[in-house]
């Protein structure tokens, strides 16, 4: 018998062998790969994007967006090494600025495949790609194109702020919400900034709050509002309460993130002994972890603790125990808003449950209210008037359906992240494919007058140099173009090199618009008018802007964080030469025989 098993398990083990498949990186398979996550991104860009649908094979929900957090969210599942490369490189890239995230994908995968078609050996472009990106970077330094931003000026924020609400379809926003959002969106901005506390000039400046966003599906946009506080949901409290005062006074809070259901041993640290009581064999050790729970909720009491908040679950007999004392109890706050509860309160989170907690460790809520929204309870925390926190405010974003609560959501986040920047970093550039465009004329005739002297330094021909720069040239034009998606055509100024669209069909080479597609250019008939991708032979190349002060902003200029922007380069060129100088990619498998 035991022959037998032996045999059956070697014979199962011999059924699967491992594979070995090596594909070159200009493959076609590879190739159509990335021909692939192009078009998918390309049409995904800009205020008339269209919209992705995202559902698993196995079914399930489905996700509606164009946003390129979402979108690299819904294809987490891919398996193809350069693929994972590039929606890791850009997904690194949201982390740190959360807005760009398409531009930069689109402008990383536009190198890739437009670098793999030049009669130029790929280790070279790289060099010239990564040269390309120096010449931008201290262009941008000096330039005009790089302008300060005021924050204390609305147009210049709302400026900042329309550049990404505008941008996202699926939002469902019309004008008037459009501007109704991104106004509350700077005011919750402005109330997560700290006062200052001290006359001292010299001391940091404390960093801004992070603004918490609660959605409410159902209500009408215009119904969002900003709420001093913070919202919790509160499904146990029922809804025909109305809306009241739960708490009047400055209460004392215990803060914890670990579950308080008895179900786990993290609450106890090595020097506490948990008594048990022994039944045979047998040992009822969730009896004793509640009986040691019950002791320490007597111990808070016993302080003045009358509000425990827990990240994770709280036992039913250990929550109704501490009600029937008069404290308040709330349970799953969820990792979500353990942080902003922590913030408003000022306590520390607690990890073990121990009587050893010192006064410093509890924090305080000035009040505790009910409110109902939407046919659903929420507990309302009110900061006290002595913590830092007391500016802490919550952003309430409402929206018909869930689709465009959950659209309108990231783009609220990644506003205020934007504008968050700005703080650290107050200087913008022309958005909506100025820059883009700019920086293309710029290239080309940087390779014209300077090919010569760089391709020696480079060890190349000129005609290699100046085939490899204009390629770039021609990614940085596609990325301004690949905002139109109706088959409209684009020129570019004699003046400004700033971008401007067409209609499609039109019979002139002049735009209908009475701004530039940035809004920082007026149509003058004086200017004389290119075609996209002919801009080399321009004369009279002044490189201005056209703007240096915040009160030159029209009202619906679109405007870039200039760091998120050098930074959307720098991930995109940095990594395209990473895979411009990989030779094959070498994938393992196993396959049944």
């Amino acid at each position: 018998m035991e022959g037998k098993s032996v045999s059956s398990r070697l014979s199962a083990k011999h059924e699967w062998t491992s594979q070995i498949s090596v594909q070159p990186l200009d493959d076609c398979k590879v190739r159509g790969l990335i021909r692939t996550l192009k078009d998918l991104v390309h049409s995904s860009l800009g205020p008339n994007g269209r919209l992705k649908f995202f559902q698993t094979s196995y079914g399930g929900h489905v996700t509606v967006t164009s946003t390129s957090s979402k979108i690299l969210h819904s294809l987490s599942g891919l398996s193809h090494p350069i693929l994972r490369l590039i929606t890791s490189a850009v997904r690194g890239h949201l982390d740190a600025y959360s807005d760009g995230g398409l531009r930069t994908a689109l402008l990383l995968l536009s190198l890739i495949q437009s670098s793999l078609d030049l009669p130029v050996p790929r280790a070279l472009v790289a060099q010239i790609n990564q040269h390309s990106l120096e010449v931008m970077t201290n262009h941008l330094q000096s330039c005009r194109w790089k302008m300060r931003i005021d924050i204390g000026h609305m147009k210049s924020m709302l400026s900042v702020v329309n550049s990404i609400v505008g941008t996202k379809p699926a939002c469902h926003l019309n004008e008037s919400e459009k501007n109704y959002i991104s106004v509350l969106i700077i005011k919750a901005f402005l109330q997560s900034l700290p006062s200052k506390s001290t006359k001292d000039p010299s001391a940091p400046v404390a960093a801004p709050q992070p603004v918490q966003i609660v959605t409410c599906e159902g209500d009408p946009v215009n119904e969002s509002k900003i709420i001093q506080g913070v919202l919790l949901q509160a499904p146990d409290i029922a809804t025909f309460q109305g809306n009241k005062t739960l708490v009047s006074r400055v209460t004392k809070v215990a803060l914890y993130n670990v579950s308080m259901a008895g179900d786990t041993d993290e609450w106890f640290s090595d020097s506490i002994k948990t008594e048990t009581a022994s039944v045979g064999h047998d040992v009822n050790i969730a009896s004793a972890v509640l009986q040691q729970t019950l002791k320490v909720a007597d111990w808070l009491l016993a302080v003045g603790v009358e509000m425990i908040a827990c990240q994770k679950c709280v036992h039913p007999v250990l929550k109704q125990y501490l009600r029937d004392k008069g404290a308040f109890v709330v349970d799953r706050v969820s990792i979500v808003h353990i942080s902003a509860v922590q913030r408003l309160t000022g306590a520390a989170i607690l990890s073990t449950f121990t009587i050893d907690i010192p006064e410093s460790s509890f924090g305080k809520v000035e009040m505790i209210e009910h409110t109902v929204l939407n046919d659903k309870s929420y507990i309302h925390l009110l900061p006290h008037s002595s913590l830092t926190s007391s500016s802490m405010c919550t952003l309430l974003l409402c929206s018909p359906d869930e689709t465009s609560l959950n659209e309108l959501k990231t783009v609220c986040q990644a506003s205020i992240s934007v504008l968050h920047e700005t703080i650290a970093c107050p200087y913008m550039v022309p958005g909506a494919g100025c820059l883009d465009t700019h920086l293309a004329s710029f290239l080309r005739q940087y390779g014209k007058n300077s090919g010569s002297e760089v391709a020696a330094e480079l060890g190349c021909t000129k005609g290699q140099f100046v085939a490899a720069i204009n390629n770039v040239a021609h990614c940085m034009e596609s990325l301004a173009m690949s905002l139109e998606h109706d088959g409209g055509s684009h020129v570019t100024d004699s003046a400004n090199q700033h971008h401007w669209s067409l209609s499609p069909g039109a019979l002139e080479l002049k735009p209908s618009m009475p701004h530039c597609m940035c809004g920082l250019v007026s149509c003058d008939q004086s200017l004389e008018w290119s075609m996209m991708e002919h801009v080399e032979n321009l004369r009279g190349h002044k490189h201005s802007c056209c703007t240096d002060v915040a009160e030159e902003v029209f009202e619906n200029t679109v405007l870039d964080i200039c760091s998120m922007k050098m930074n959307s380069y720098r991930t995109a060129f940095e990594t395209a030469n990473v895979i411009l100088r990989i030779h094959c990619v070498v994938c393992s498998s196993v396959a049944d025989n």
